[in-house]
């Protein structure tokens, strides 16, 4: 009951909510996503893409600052990546914010840096003014989520064969930690979509809340899942 009408109270929105819009020149942010990445599915989308044997789990893909209006600010004036402010992070970004691409590089974190941490950071915001902190807070919010055995408590398990609706998947991480995530997915040959990315909002407090009816919405229309047949692929062999 309580999906149904999160879902009614959304659709209202349908008709004044786009697909994501360009980044403005603008550098402020009203809250930002932590978004999520199922590796197998990463890697029918860059190449080379290489998983260590140990990752069966979702990952980070970045910490971007957004606005309700659903722009967005990208490359902000700001410190310059320093990998060195990375040093004492190495083990946590291995196992948890890994570069698939490029693995034992500093090509993916530099981009996520100078692309997002430079915006989300302008803010002067307590415990997130620097490199460093940046990318602590990232994994310290993903620590708090357990995405991946929280939809194997649901049921909701890798397989080709089996599919789950959009409302088992919310549904099993809401009723955890008390607020939707947005889903996104891209298409499989024959037509399945599958599980992309789990993006989770956080507030300028730096905590979970809850997205913005408009963001969910947009995840809805425009963000490749058949909300009625939704895969999460297992490693290939």
């Amino acid at each position: 009951m309580r999906f149904a009408i999160f879902l009614a109270a959304i659709v209202l929105l349908a008709a004044s909510v786009e697909a994501k819009p360009a980044p403005s020149k603008d550098n402020s942010w009203d809250f930002m996503l932590l978004s999520l990445l199922w590796p197998e599915q990463e890697c029918r989308h860059i190449k080379p893409c290489i998983v260590p044997e140990s990752v069966n789990y979702f990952t980070i893909h970045g910490l971007w600052p957004e606005r309700a209006d659903m722009t967005y600010p990208e490359h902000c004036p700001g410190e310059g990546f320093d990998h060195s402010a990375l040093d004492g992070l190495r083990d946590q970004l291995n196992a948890w914010w890994p570069d698939f691409k490029s693995p034992g590089s500093n090509d993916f974190y530099q981009h996520e840096w100078s692309t997002h941490g430079t915006c989300a950071t302008g803010k002067s915001i307590e415990g997130m003014r620097t490199q460093t902190e940046y990318f602590t807070l990232a994994l310290s919010l993903r620590e708090r989520l357990n995405t991946t055995d929280v939809l194997a408590a649901a049921g909701i398990k890798p397989s080709h064969e089996q599919s789950y609706t959009l409302e088992a998947i919310q549904k099993a991480i809401s009723k955890t930690y008390g607020f939707y995530p947005l889903l996104y997915c891209s298409t499989e040959k024959g037509g399945k979509t599958a599980i992309w990315q789990i993006k989770y909002c956080v507030g300028a407090d730096l905590d979970f809340m809850d997205c913005p009816a408009n963001e969910l919405q947009r995840a809805i229309d425009h963000g490749g899942c058949n909300i009625e047949a939704i895969y999460l692929m297992p490693k290939e062999n």
